[in-house]
């Protein structure tokens, strides 16, 4: 979350996840009302950091959340545009904004400064680095990943990745290939790559390469869908236990609606030729995976 290290390391203990703030800033309001602690260091970073987030990614982002948790997720993120306009001088957050009687606050301790200005010239920052650089915006994002995610990429993937809409995805992709700053492979549909050698020097990495982009707001997503599940599965055992052909239908119907993000960070895959004969255990096998891809 916020104000933690959002970075895992390998066995030799070389830096391997670039920093998703978006993807942490939604999360932590998520799980502010489970950890007291969570408000005050989301309020304390964004003071000092706000300028790094980008807001139309986060507006972006916000609906990919289950749908039981839209209402009170927008509510604590008006909460965090109060902070960023009134104590980050920050207006492009008004939007973000709700009457104060709608919103969520969160709970703030007094005492102790819990953040402080984050550290962009190291390799998990990258991401933090290019915006102030290049500016917050798509161009910005989308370098990071490709530099995160070195093999060739469609529009459509590096969308699903930043979480830009196509066509400004489009748009800044063609721009930075116009400009020489990303290849861009012709075909059907055209795949783009960043060549890390070209960057690196700029950007002050070593020769252990970048951190790699690990969808850290897919993981996310995927947890708080797994938790309002498990919420609607004890709601239901409290007053009519369901029947165990109908909890798995259920869990068939939330792994179908995030297989594309399944497959994507490589937890599992099915088909054809691997039917799923027992939903409720390969759901459970998925969680283990899942958490096992957390720690990798």
């Amino acid at each position: 979350m916020i104000g933690a290290s959002t970075t895992t390391r390998s066995p030799h203990g070389s830096l391997q996840d670039l920093v998703d703030p978006e993807a942490l800033v939604l999360a932590s309001l998520l799980h502010s009302h489970r950890e007291p602690r969570f408000g005050d260091v989301i309020a304390d970073w964004a003071i000092r950091n706000v300028d790094l987030l980008s807001v139309q990614r986060i507006r972006n982002l916000l609906p990919t959340y289950p749908g039981d948790l839209h209402e009170g997720l927008a509510s604590r993120l008006a909460w965090l545009a109060e902070i960023a306009v009134r104590e980050g001088a920050d207006p492009r957050w008004r939007p973000l904004l709700i009457p104060a009687i709608e919103r969520d606050p969160i709970p703030l301790r007094s005492g102790g400064k819990r953040a402080v200005r984050a550290p962009v010239t190291t390799p998990p920052c990258l991401l933090l680095s290019l915006r102030l650089g290049l500016g917050v915006g798509a161009k910005a994002d989308i370098v990071a990943f490709l530099l995160g995610r070195p093999e060739p990429h469609t529009v459509r993937e590096i969308t699903q990745g930043v979480g830009y809409t196509v066509s400004a995805v489009r748009r800044g992709v063609d721009e930075l290939a116009e400009a020489g700053w990303v290849e861009r492979r012709d075909g059907q549909p055209a795949h783009y790559r960043a060549h890390w050698s070209r960057w690196h020097g700029l950007l002050g990495l070593d020769d252990e390469g970048t951190p790699r982009w690990s969808y850290w707001h897919q993981r996310f997503v995927l947890v708080a869908a797994f938790g309002v599940f498990c919420e609607h599965l004890a709601r239901e055992m409290d007053t009519s236990p369901p029947a165990p052909s109908a909890v798995g239908t259920e869990m068939r119907v939330l792994l179908e609606t995030h297989r594309e993000v399944l497959g994507q960070l490589e937890v599992t895959s099915w088909g054809a030729h691997q039917p799923v004969r027992d939903w409720l255990a390969f759901g459970a096998e998925v969680v283990r995976r899942l958490e096992i891809s957390f720690n990798d």
